[in-house]
């Protein structure tokens, strides 16, 4: 149109397939994570090393893995070798670290002379047989200017995901929602719910951060990479939000009618504070938390809330609810003391 603005179709689509392809490493990120879980630990690192990194633990040296992700719809074993996909893969070997895994995600099955090489789970390369072996060594043998014998793909995995394109964030809510119930039964959907988006959120801004090509290490596992105890963490915040209904509250204390309306408003509020993911909620309810493990159970809920409110004002006393005086600290202090399971 004369005068208009001519967009490039090529790059509108190229940009859609970027941004699924970066969601979609964000959604597997927290399914690995949810999978490790049950580990004694693990570091997840976003774009940085490479699509998805996992180390054994925080010291980033070793059990390392380390994945690219891809989005395309239709992916065989030709397009994989012409776009290096495998060549990037390979250069990981270069280094010397201890490395367990080195995999190739792809959201499709992956074809070779028309054929479905596999069409889910995770597969080794060495189990393709030798015909499929000897073309991935000789490709590769090119690009590094080696013999073909030298080329070692004993450590090499394709991973069909279970991500699709278009349900990704729902099946890894419900995965997180199945986790966060096995931990705690009692836990609400709407927590749970908190708990996923809390957790996209840290892996989001995780991966967006941009970092120099050399770095020191402890800045890529502080700014690109999530631990198991940041992941423990977020999901300890759920048990602690569990919140018990508020008539139970009134039931074990005894309030005062008189009291008892503040109360229910602080209630209200601390519902709403606790689905919005805001540091002070979380640093006010640490210091409740920790008030209360080392307070004299031996005396009634309305005393030992009394007693954590004072020690509140000692710590925090321009704490705004502490200025206000308006029932907030008393009743996230009942709430947790009703609770009764987060100081035992």
């Amino acid at each position: 149109m004369e005068g208009g603005i001519k967009i490039d179709t090529n790059d509108v689509v190229s940009g859609s397939m970027a941004y699924n392809r970066l969601e979609m490493q964000i959604s597997q990120s927290l399914l690995f994570a949810i999978e490790l879980y049950e580990q004694e630990d693990f570091l997840i690192t976003l774009d940085y090393f490479d699509d998805i990194t996992i180390f054994s633990d925080e010291t980033m040296n070793s059990g390392i893995c380390y994945y690219q992700m891809k989005s395309n719809e239709s992916i065989t074993l030709n397009y994989i070798l012409k776009e290096d996909w495998l060549t990037k893969l390979y250069m990981h070997l270069f280094d010397e670290s201890d490395i367990k895994e080195i995999g190739l995600i792809v959201c499709n099955e992956i074809k070779h002379d028309r054929k479905k090489l596999f069409t889910q789970g995770k597969i080794e390369l060495s189990n393709f047989g030798e015909k499929i072996l000897s073309k991935v060594k000789l490709s590769l043998s090119e690009k590094f200017n080696c013999e073909i014998d030298e080329i070692d793909l004993s450590k090499f995995v394709f991973i069909k995901t279970v991500l699709t394109k278009d349900t990704h964030r729902e099946f890894v809510e419900n995965a997180m929602s199945k986790l966060l119930m096995e931990i705690n039964p009692d836990i609400s959907v709407r927590t749970a719910y908190t708990v996923f988006t809390s957790l996209l959120e840290i892996l989001t801004n995780k991966q967006s951060i941009e970092l120099p090509e050399f770095c020191l290490l402890e800045d890529v596992k502080n700014k690109k990479s999530m631990s198991k105890k940041e992941f423990d963490k977020v999901i300890k915040y759920a048990n602690k939000i569990t919140l018990p209904d508020f008539q139970e509250i009134n039931r074990q204390c005894y309030m005062d009618m008189s009291k008892e309306e503040k109360y229910g408003i602080a209630f209200s509020r601390i519902l709403s504070d606790s689905k919005r993911n805001q540091k002070t909620f979380y640093d006010l309810l640490d210091q409740i938390v920790d008030c209360i493990a080392n307070i004299n159970k031996s005396t009634t809920i309305l005393e030992m809330t009394m007693f954590v409110k004072e020690e509140i004002k000692k710590r925090e006393p321009r704490n705004i609810h502490i200025l206000a005086d308006d029932y907030y600290i008393e009743t996230l202090a009942l709430c947790m003391l009703v609770k009764g399971d987060i100081y035992e």
